[in-house]
């Protein structure tokens, strides 16, 4: 065994270039392959690590209404579960959480801002979830109504190394007392809050009211079904309950917790894409097969130098077992040589895989490890069985007596693999030119209003206690803006207007609707500034005057007008939007109020300029003087809010944040194309050399006989050409299939033009001719004497 090992790291010597690239490839394959099945293990792991997930079930709620599309939501009602609980059998217990977000925390009179929510949970959520209790209790948790339990992670935030049970915080002008603290939510959890209070803390008086209401009422609720219990029958059972109690138009499903989170259609907490998700890990394989074509590809073509050590060893009684098992075993050593690198790799590069997948890398995992081993295993057995049945299956006596060696018809075989590994180089190259030009698209198209030096702040929500006061002060702090210099204009509205979300139906009306059409539609109160704020544009009647005049009247975006078919003219027609009966007053130009991804669809805008709903601030800064108008705001933000944190963010950030999974994905296929090209490549550059190697002799005498430099170089280069143009006849259609998929993800979307093609064409092709065209070029300007003379 030694000596067949020595003989072994002899020959890796010996043929250094190809052994180089043997473990190159693999190695940059492996890590690749590694690092993308560790996130595909990651998205497909979600809340797997809470006992008896398999039983756990969340409670969806999907709403028909005649004339539209149903909808379905993640949220049910108190009312509805407590009868589920009570009436249905199969449900062992039940939990509810009801998802608020509070503007600060005040900790020993230090105020923290808080990013995501706090969540209200009863006292089953904590025993159906099995939050891991680091210290204090879960019992005083549930017995005490004004409790919170906090993760590690936060009580470092607020309390240092300080223990954090008994200490008191205020959230939202309440006061609460530390009872528990738990573990941190692992990064594959659905559950990503910090902060737990009791529900026993929400006001009597108003969970009373809605505890007797059907209507879902932002409650997220779960059932934990008993071992045996029939989904089915149990969805039956609460359908059953809604029918009973006159509740028509409503249909309550069970989605699984495991599935929750690669679920499109109903998104509770974070969700994934599964699309995304079967995409990377496919990519992850072929990256894995490509790595491994170039072990094979080199192997067999170097297979006639081995010729003679197999039939020496034949003929002193080597089996072809043992050959068999010889020459895997060198195929395992390469292939471990090539996984440590890649463990290398991995850890040279964990700091940033973690900031684009934002997920823990870590080698205390047994789940690297395991990894790591499945692909090694896979590796080896693709690299190893084919060379090794050829090397082995050889005859003897035919090669020992001179004959011709054995006909190897594995250069068909070299050919597919090649075509194969460009294949998927081609493919990445132009889906990731088509995915960046998608990307300027949308930063390049007009989003139809004006995002550039906007500064949005949302109020303290303790500010709405007090009607009076909110209004006085909403416009003390315009005033206030507006006096300064660096301040061209600013507006109070209701909502942000990049990611505009209130969509609605029904309870609209206008002279000629058909009765049974009930439209969807987005509203959004403003003042009387929000049009100048932002430049939009009118491309009828008038925008709201200053005062209470048109407190009534709305304003119709294109789309509304179009697909309300209201008749013109539009201006002056009545139009009723909830309590307001009032008249259509302008219209607007279409604009994107939300993402590329989603058509514009109907908006209206109502008058909010004397009301309190207006909590969300736009000021629009003067060019140039960004840094000088933040401070000057700030300043007069802790004028009026002492004890809440100042924090604002600039439209176009917060409209680039709209397309950050998109730009976090062509940073994906960014990087996973430049693997797959150079795993191509180091395999081209290999059979190129081994070729010109073996036909050294007849490029000497080719030369002799006057052969010229660009000839030599076109017949050297000829047939790698074919096969790379045959490759890109390949992944021309398969990456038009796989982008004209990925951009009906977009309302808005490019064409995927012919130029895009000839882009990938041209690059490929350049890449090919670096990797082959500069080993025919030097093997063409060599001395022929020296050739012919040293050839074997």
């Amino acid at each position: 065994m030694f000596y067949h090992l020595k003989i072994f790291l002899r020959r890796l010597r010996r043929n250094f270039i190809y052994s180089g690239i043997n473990i190159a490839g693999l190695a940059i394959g492996i890590a690749a392959s590694v690092l993308i099945f560790l996130w595909v293990h990651h998205e497909r792991s979600f809340d797997r690590h809470h006992p008896e997930a398999e039983r756990i079930y969340a409670v969806t709620t999907t709403f028909f209404h005649e004339g539209r599309e149903p909808n379905v939501t993640g949220q049910s009602s108190l009312r509805f579960i407590q009868a589920c609980k009570s009436e249905i059998p199969e449900i062992e217990s039940t939990a509810v959480m009801y998802a608020g977000s509070p503007e600060s925390i005040i900790v020993n009179n230090t105020v923290f801002s808080v990013k995501g929510y706090v969540a209200q949970v009863d006292r089953a959520w904590l025993e159906m979830f099995h939050s891991q209790l680091l210290y204090g209790s879960f019992e005083a948790f549930g017995n005490h109504p004004f409790s919170v339990a906090l993760t590690e992670s936060e009580v470092k935030k607020y309390f240092g190394n300080s223990q954090a049970t008994g200490q008191t915080i205020r959230i939202d002008n309440t006061d609460y007392m530390v009872q528990a603290v738990v573990k941190d939510s692992p990064s594959n959890s659905i559950f990503r809050y910090h902060i737990m209070v009791s529900t026993d803390a929400i006001s009597s008086e108003w969970l009373q009211r809605i505890r007797e209401r059907w209507v879902p009422v932002s409650w997220i609720s779960f059932v934990k079904l008993h071992p045996d219990a029939d989904i089915s029958k149990v969805v039956q059972k609460m359908n059953d309950i809604y029918t009973k109690n006159n509740q028509t138009n409503v249909e309550a499903g069970l989605r699984l917790l495991t599935d929750i989170y690669l679920d499109t259609d109903v998104t509770l907490f974070i969700g994934g894409d599964a699309k995304k998700v079967s995409i990377f890990a496919l990519l992850g394989i072929l990256l894995l097969c490509t790595a491994c074509v170039n072990y094979i590809n080199l192997t067999t073509a170097r297979v006639t130098r081995r010729t003679k050590e197999v039939g020496v060893k034949k003929i002193v009684g080597a089996k072809r077992r043992t050959l068999f098992i010889q020459f895997v075993s060198e195929t395992l050593i390469i292939s471990l040589s090539a996984t440590v690198v890649a463990l290398s790799l991995i850890q040279l590069l964990t700091p940033q895989y973690q900031s684009l997948v934002n997920i823990p890398v870590s080698f205390s995992s047994p789940v690297i490890w395991v990894i790591t081993g499945i692909v090694l295993f896979v590796v080896t057995i693709l690299n190893g069985v084919y060379p090794a049945l050829i090397l082995s299956s050889f005859q003897p006596l035919h090669i020992l007596k001179g004959m011709s060696l054995p006909k190897i018809k594995d250069s068909n075989l070299r050919k597919v693999l090649v075509v194969f590994q460009f294949t998927l180089s081609a493919a990445l190259i132009i889906c990731l030119i088509t995915i960046y030009m998608q990307m300027q698209y949308i930063q390049n198209t007009d989003p139809g209003y004006c995002k550039d030096q906007i500064v949005q702040l949302k109020m303290p929500k303790h500010l709405l206690n007090d009607i009076d006061k909110t209004r006085q002060t909403q416009q003390t702090i315009k005033g206030e803006l507006l006096s300064l210099f660096d301040i061209v204009n600013v507006s109070w509205s209701e909502n942000y207007i990049e990611n505009i979300r209130s969509d609605m139906g029904g309870s609209v009306d206008w002279n000629g609707r058909a009765e049974n059409f009930h439209p969807t539609y987005c509203h959004m109160g403003v003042d009387e500034d929000f049009l100048n704020v932002f430049e939009l544009q009118l491309t009828e009647g008038r925008w709201f005057n200053e005062g209470t005049a048109d407190m009534q009247n709305v304003i119709l975006n294109e789309t509304a007008i179009r697909e309300f078919n209201i008749r013109e003219p539009y201006i002056g027609e009545r139009f009723d939007f909830w309590l307001l009966k009032g008249n259509i007053i302008g219209v607007m130009k279409d604009f994107h109020f939300k993402s590329l991804h989603e058509k514009i669809t109907p908006l209206i805008f109502h008058n909010q300029s004397q009301t309190l709903l207006n909590s969300f601030l736009a000021i629009k800064i003067q060019a140039g003087k960004s840094a000088e108008a933040i401070q000057k705001v700030e300043a007069v933000w802790k004028q009026f809010f002492p004890n809440d944190p100042f924090e604002y963010a600039f439209l176009d950030e917060s409209f680039n944040r709209l397309y950050q999974s998109d730009s976090r994905t062509s940073q994906w296929i960014l990087i996973f194309s430049i693997l797959a090209v150079v795993i191509a490549v180091l395999g081209l550059f290999g059979l190129s050399v081994f070729a010109i190697e073996r036909r050294t002799k007849e490029l000497g005498i080719r030369k002799v006989l006057g052969a010229s430099v660009p000839g030599i170089v076109h017949m050297l280069t000829r047939d790698f050409f074919v096969l790379v143009a045959v490759a890109f006849a390949v992944a021309a259609p398969l990456s038009w299939w796989v982008m004209n998929m990925w951009l009906e993800n977009f309302a808005y979307r490019i064409d995927i033009t012919v130029w895009i093609f000839v882009a990938g064409a041209t690059v490929t092709l350049v890449i090919a001719l670096a990797a082959v065209g500069t080993q025919a070029i030097r093997a063409a300007k060599a001395n022929p004497v020296k050739a012919i003379s040293s050839s074997e």
